[in-house]
């Protein structure tokens, strides 16, 4: 197997490994971030849907990042989410090893994402 491929398949199985985390990490990013600059530009006075605007922004954000996590995960627990064909000649135990311990962290970074959502749809975004 050529260095190219080996590399390219070793970058696929460290996003299997560490994809859902760095949705995670997006998702606490913008979500923190929208709520800074919606505040600071006064969309709390806005409604939108019946819910003030900094809140209904961030609402979007998080499903947004909720529905990708889950899309992930359901991808992989299906077995659709397979390690590229020369992984699986060279190293079956590598893509047994990425596909199970990517379906855990994707499902960690899941429930951090609805633990950080709740945290800012539960408080007041302005204070």
């Amino acid at each position: 197997m050529s260095s190219a491929i080996s590399s390219r398949l070793k970058s696929r199985g460290l996003w299997r490994l560490c994809g859902g985390l760095i949705v995670w990490a997006s998702c606490f990013a913008m979500l923190y971030g929208a709520q800074a600059a919606g505040c600071s530009a006064g969309l709390e006075s806005r409604q939108w849907l019946g819910v003030n605007g900094v809140t209904a922004i961030l609402a979007a954000i998080w499903a947004v990042h909720l529905v990708w996590l889950g899309g992930r995960l359901m991808r992989e627990r299906r077995g659709r989410a397979q390690m590229p064909e020369g992984e699986l000649d060279t190293a079956p135990e590598d893509a047994a090893f990425f596909a199970k311990v990517g379906q855990v962290l994707t499902g960690v970074a899941l429930l951090a994402t609805v633990w950080t959502g709740f945290a800012v749809m539960l408080l007041p975004p302005c204070l």
